[in-house]
């Protein structure tokens, strides 16, 4: 009986033995892998906020070769001639662009600005960046940090309509907003 009870005890360990070596031999079903997602759009909140903007804000955006976004303010709303006062109908744009600059905090802002071809070439600069200026003063009494803005003038350079025509000069007279990451 000792014998047959080893031999029951050999056989029970063989087959433990080979039922776990079985498990190692079988085919797995096949785990789903995920693809990576496509890459998104770094700036996808920003354009849905700025969309979706409040009566009265007329804001567009386009994205830039140099991965940044620029902000089009409402063409020919900005400046009046010679001045550097932001006029009242471009204001609610810009409160707009100030409040979600305000719900992202790592965004920071180039502001840009132009002048038509009227008057003396080194007044045009001067008068530029004191539009970028007055931009960049409009954006942080609405409470975006000053250290965020770098503020520049180009005067009559690059313009984006035909100076020869009141129309076309007032188009002339803007500030680009170009938004970093």
């Amino acid at each position: 009986m000792g014998n047959t009870l080893s031999r029951m005890g050999v056989v029970a360990v063989v087959t433990a033995l080979l039922g776990a070596c079985s498990m190692f031999g079988t085919q797995k079903e096949p785990v789903a892998v995920a693809k990576p997602a496509a890459p998104k759009d770094p700036w996808q909140a920003i354009k849905t906020e700025l969309a979706s903007g409040a009566s009265g804000s007329s804001l567009s955006v386009s994205p830039q070769d140099d991965g940044s976004l620029k902000v089009n303010l409402p063409a020919d709303a900005s400046f009046d001639k010679g001045s550097s006062a932001i006029k009242v109908a471009t204001q609610p744009s810009l409160y707009q662009l100030s409040q979600c600059l305000n719900r992202h905090q790592d965004i920071r802002l180039r502001l840009v600005g132009y002048s038509d071809n009227s008057g003396d070439a080194d007044f045009n600069v001067a008068l530029s960046k004191n539009r970028a200026r007055s931009v960049s003063e409009y954006l942080t009494a609405h409470g975006v940090d000053p250290a965020r803005l770098t503020v520049d003038g180009r005067g009559d350079a690059d313009p984006v309509d035909d100076n020869s025509s009141p129309a076309g000069r007032a188009r002339n007279r803007r500030v680009e907003i170009f938004l970093t990451q």
